[in-house]
């Protein structure tokens, strides 16, 4: 019982220790718009804007029952690197955001 109790404090520090902050947006590519959306997602995140973003993971559920078809995970260590994301008066302008926005209000459901 001592050792288990010991593993556990001690995976509850090391959670701890590297704690990090996520964010993630879900949302539904149609099919037939993936490969677009694919080439101007990876187009938005080789500008400098988005570059200096957190790191970011997105994947593509293709199989399946489900209330969304792709996620974009940002996740940092740093809770202040999330800001980019919510300040919606420099990404209204910013032409790489909108850019991307707008391609999001036309394809996206």
């Amino acid at each position: 019982m001592k050792h288990i109790t010991q593993l556990c404090l001690l995976v509850f520090m090391g959670l701890n220790l590297n704690a990090q902050t996520w964010v993630n947006f879900d949302f539904t590519v149609p099919m037939d718009k993936a490969e677009a959306f694919n080439a101007n997602w990876a187009e938005f995140m080789n500008t400098e804007t988005g570059k200096a973003l957190p790191m970011c993971f997105m994947s593509q559920h293709e199989m399946g029952a489900a209330t969304h078809n792709t996620s974009i995970s940002f996740v940092s260590d740093d809770v202040n690197d999330m800001a980019p994301l919510f300040d919606y008066q420099a990404i209204f302008q910013n032409p790489d955001w909108m850019k991307m926005w707008a391609w999001f209000g036309m394809n996206v459901e």
